[in-house]
Order: C-alpha cells, then sequence, then structure tokens
C-alpha cells in the first residue's frame, strides 16, 4: 500500500462559517499517515489507525456531531489518541497478561 498522508482537524463542519461569514474556531491536530486502506468520510462517525510524526500509532476517532440537536455546529469532531492511551485497548492487553 503507497503511504497516504492527511491533515487532521479537530472538527469537520458541514459549513464552517458562521452566519455572519467568519470561519468557525478549528484546531489543526496535525499531519498524519494513514495506515489503512480507507477513505475518510467527512460526516460520519470512524476509527481509523494512523501514525504521528515520531512514528507512534494511534487512533484518529471522529464522532458525528449532530446539527439538529446543535444548530450551526454540524459535522464531525476528530480526536487522536496513541494506542497505548486508548481505553479498549488497554483493556484488551490486561485480558492478554492474565
Amino acid at each position: 500500500m503507497e503511504k497516504k498522508y492527511i491533515e487532521v482537524w479537530e472538527r469537520v463542519y458541514d459549513c464552517d462559517t458562521n452566519k455572519d461569514g467568519s470561519k468557525k474556531p478549528n484546531k489543526f491536530l496535525g499531519e498524519f499517515e494513514l495506515l489503512e486502506d480507507k477513505e475518510l468520510p467527512n460526516d460520519y462517525s470512524y476509527e481509523v489507525f494512523v501514525k504521528d510524526k515520531d512514528g507512534k500509532i494511534c487512533i484518529l476517532r471522529g464522532v458525528e456531531v449532530s446539527g439538529y440537536y446543535h444548530p450551526n455546529e454540524g459535522g464531525t469532531k476528530n480526536s487522536i489518541k496513541p494506542v497505548e492511551e486508548h481505553d479498549l485497548i488497554g483493556r484488551y492487553i490486561k485480558l492478554l497478561r492474565q
């Protein structure tokens, strides 16, 4: 698989501008190598393995934010967590060591 890099922002908005035309706030989380052969959706929940610039494997998790329940905030909220800090992975490793 050819290496693929993605820029990850904290938010992927349905509409990235406010009603007054100003840009909504957003935080750049970094550029990551996509480790799975997946295309990331822009507006849905997902989890995918990525690698940061230091070679650490992380989980990129995107959670859908409903524009219906949160007007003008719809889209996806992203977070990045190193694999060893991910709760589910930590519990799995603990089970393996038993």
